[in-house]
Order: structure tokens, then sequence, then C-alpha cells
């Protein structure tokens, strides 16, 4: 599922706060992972065709490797999350707050052609 339709489905009504998203073709819709609302950061790959996709909850790392782009990885600091830290109310922390760092190196060659 890369794109999601957010028109909201026939059993919930507009003024509902869950929004509930439906798959949808790259022609429609947006991408899934710039409405992700965490509270958990997901870091993911194997949408080459946006390469870096970078919003508050999600991060894409595909870059197009395989195709010539660059290779990508997210080298992030150790944090330690405790229960202490959802009893003080603390949020999941985003990139930035975690201090990650995205990294990418060009593709030795082309491994696929592309169309």
């Amino acid at each position: 599922m890369r794109n999601v339709d957010t028109a909201p489905s026939a059993s919930q009504s507009e003024d509902q706060d869950s929004t509930q998203y439906t798959s949808c073709p790259l022609t429609r819709g947006v991408p899934w992972a710039s409405k992700w609302r965490g509270p958990d950061h997901i870091i993911f790959g194997h949408d080459a065709k946006r390469k870096l996709q970078q919003y508050q909850y999600a991060t894409g790392l595909d870059t197009g490797c395989v195709y010539g782009g660059s290779l990508t990885a997210c080298v992030m600091p150790i944090v330690l999350q405790t229960p202490l830290f959802e009893k003080l109310g603390f949020v999941a922390p985003t990139l930035d707050d975690l201090g990650a760092e995205l990294i990418s190196v060009p593709a030795r060659r082309k491994y696929v052609a592309t169309k």
C-alpha cells in the first residue's frame, strides 16, 4: 500500500475524529506515510518512486540504489524508553529529537534498467 484515499468510508461520518484510510492507486490519494500519526516513528523502504520521504512520524529511506540512485541509512543514538517516560507523559521522539542522521551514498552502478 503506497497511497491512501482520505475520503471517509461509507460507515463513517465527516465529523468523526478517527479517519479510516483505504489503499488506492498511485494516481490518486496521498502517501500513507504522510498520514501516519504515531506515536511510534516508522522507518520503511520499498518506495523508490518517491525517493527520500520525511514526515513527522514516518521516514521512507528508499532512494533508488537499485536504479542507480543512493543507498540511504538512518543512524540513530541509543534511546531508552521506559514506563517512566510514559508515566511522565513524554511522547515518542521524532528523528530530529533523537539527533538521527540520514546518510546516503551513491550506487556503484544501475542494477535494474529504468522504464
